[in-house]
């Protein structure tokens, strides 16, 4: 990450809450930095919400269908994540290499979802709409004090 010149000398204030220049805090930061996602990774996640959301996602198989209650339904949408993501390979650096595969994936779990008699081909895998629960994170809000909400 580079930092503009005007960004060098902006007061930032890390977890701890001790205030350094954002060029000391970046600095500090090198070779302990956590990954961040790829730009490409982050432009795949947003165009399939884009896509999501304008009822756009996987042209043409769901073309016709309104899938718009899977938008009012958490579990549903989650579960079309689950597959988007569960089917998703990255290359070395962390971009997609397969987000048209996985597009389809969901989309095809979409159908299914909406309309009963659809027959998902190749079937679903187990890996594939299995749920990956992160812990609680330490960054949630309530995390100094213990109490999470």
């Amino acid at each position: 990450m580079a930092l503009w010149p005007w960004q060098r000398n902006r007061v930032v204030r890390d977890v701890g809450g001790s205030e350094r220049t954002q060029e000391a805090a970046y600095s500090r930061m090198q070779g302990a930095a956590p990954h961040r996602m790829h730009p490409d990774l982050r432009g795949v996640l947003a165009r399939f919400s884009l896509w999501i959301a304008n009822g756009t996602v996987g042209y043409p198989l769901l073309d016709g269908i309104d899938y718009s209650k899977v938008l009012h339904e958490p579990s549903a949408m989650e579960m079309v994540y689950t597959v988007f993501t569960n089917n998703l390979e990255l290359n070395e650096e962390g971009a997609p290499l397969n987000a048209r595969y996985c597009e389809e994936r969901a989309a095809q779990w979409l159908r299914a979802y909406c309309d009963p008699t659809y027959v998902v081909e190749p079937p679903f895998g187990e890996d594939e709409c299995d749920g990956h629960w992160p812990p609680v994170l330490a960054n949630a809000p309530g995390w100094r004090s213990g109490k999470i909400v």
